[in-house]
């Protein structure tokens, strides 16, 4: 008898104990970080729960309206299964729970409030990414985008594109408006058809030649005064799909001769058609 009271009350200071070990895990008020720790999707619905006016809670309330859902976890539920998302101005900050939307295919999460892709950097089913019009100043790296083809992180504040060096199968990339200095990342490019990278600071875009099936370029506002490096682009050949606008082009940079029609039409244009 005294072995089966013992038994009962070391299973009760057992659980009482675990219970301590859970409030002081989650107090009330305070929001678990989920990128210092493994969240579970019960996690970010109990924060949600403790939290109603954090961030998350706001991302929580906006994915719920936009799969139909009504409750937390149901929706993180679905969300595993989602192809397609659009979330483009909401007001979203923290997208952390779209790190169980592992069968993305296609996102939009412009004109938004976000300055972090790191939860989103393992979603290895991403095609397309809309990340135009936020506060980010850096793409995720390391990230799992190797199916990647259409990136558009226009508006923003990067000033660092290395992470492309895993985005193997990228073919068209909008980093517009940004803090570009160096187009050295766009060397691992090799699958890009389309650039566009006006209103950034590039000077050398000798990277950029080693982007042999490039069709489209649009560098206007930029510091480029040499273009010589894209004169044999064969694949840049429509002067429609060449921009060049205010850069300070010197004459001596300007090829009249090589295999892309659209750079020596457009060297022929500005500075020999007018003797």
């Amino acid at each position: 008898m005294k072995a089966n009271l013992r038994s009962v009350v070391s299973f009760v200071l057992g659980v009482m104990l675990a219970s301590c070990h859970i409030k002081a895990a989650h107090p009330v008020g305070e929001v678990v970080n989920p990128q210092s720790s493994n969240m579970l999707p019960t996690d970010f619905c109990r924060d949600f729960q403790l939290n109603p006016n954090s961030d998350l809670a706001h991302t929580i309330r906006v994915l719920n309206k936009s799969l139909s859902k009504d409750e937390c976890e149901p929706m993180l539920q679905s969300l595993m299964t989602t192809r397609h998302l659009d979330l483009a101005n909401r007001n979203i900050a923290d997208i952390t729970p779209l790190q169980f939307a592992t069968s993305l295919a296609s996102l939009d999460l412009s004109q938004n409030l976000i300055t972090d892709l790191r939860p989103i950097a393992g979603l290895s089913s991403l095609k397309r990414l809309y990340v135009a019009s936020n506060k980010l100043t850096a793409l995720p790296s390391p990230n799992k985008w190797t199916e990647m083809l259409d990136l558009n992180v226009s508006s923003n504040y990067i000033g660092d594109i290395s992470a492309l060096i895993s985005m193997v199968s990228l073919q068209s990339f909008d980093v517009s408006r940004n803090r570009i200095r160096s187009a050295q990342p766009l060397h691992h490019a090799r699958s890009l058809k389309v650039l566009y990278a006006e209103g950034n600071g590039i000077e050398d875009i000798t990277p950029i030649a080693s982007i042999v099936g490039l069709q489209q370029l649009h560098i206007a506002k930029n510091a480029v005064f040499d273009i010589r490096p894209l004169a044999d682009l064969a694949a840049l050949n429509h002067t429609n799909y060449l921009d060049l606008r205010e850069n300070p082009i010197n004459r001596s940079g300007c090829p009249i001769h090589g295999e892309s029609l659209a750079v020596t039409s457009f060297c022929q244009s500005i500075f020999f058609d007018r003797n």
